[in-house]
């Protein structure tokens, strides 16, 4: 079972909108249906689910019953400013989202490699430099920071993360 807490600290693979089972009645009252003002609908899926663990946990089947495919070819691969919008709002709409450090680190990480890739380097190691203060340990900010000061094309590093099986 996944809590509102696993939610919050970081996206949760394991529990993809694509492979969700949900009563009628809970998707239509408690939860809601997706936020289509979410900036460019980037992290609605994100959104959604905070909303589903603050009714109660969601449960996920242990045993892998879906293929989720990694590509480079995602729509929202290269649209930094939105992932920034995007995740302003969500910060604005819920109030969880900033009461977790953790939470933060993964968020203004993001912020920071997003800023990097767009050639803000000064947003980018702002937000790298909020996001280490909060968890150390939080990779993005590392990242962010070498693409920020153009050690790393943001290009090279999206790719190594999809052939790992991972996003940005």
């Amino acid at each position: 079972m996944l809590t509102l807490r696993d939610f919050v600290e970081k996206r949760v693979v394991e529990a993809s909108p694509s492979t969700v089972l949900v009563r009628r009645e809970a998707l239509l009252g408690s939860i809601g249906l997706v936020d289509e003002q979410i900036p460019g609908s980037y992290g609605e899926d994100w959104d959604w689910l905070l909303r589903a663990a603050q009714v109660g946990p969601v449960v996920v089947v242990d045993e892998p019953l879906v293929d989720i495919v990694w590509h480079s070819g995602s729509f929202f691969r290269t649209r930094w400013a939105t992932i920034i919008e995007s995740f302003d709002y969500l910060l604005a709409k819920h109030a969880v989202l900033r009461e977790s450090q953790n939470g933060l680190a993964y968020i203004y990480g993001r912020k920071a490699f997003a800023y990097a890739a767009l050639g803000d380097g000064a947003q980018a190691r702002h937000w790298a430099k909020e996001s280490l203060r909060r968890r150390p340990s939080e990779r993005r900010p590392y990242l962010a920071t070498l693409v920020s000061l153009k050690i790393l094309p943001a290009d090279l590093v999206m790719r190594l993360a999809a052939s790992a099986g991972r996003g940005m």
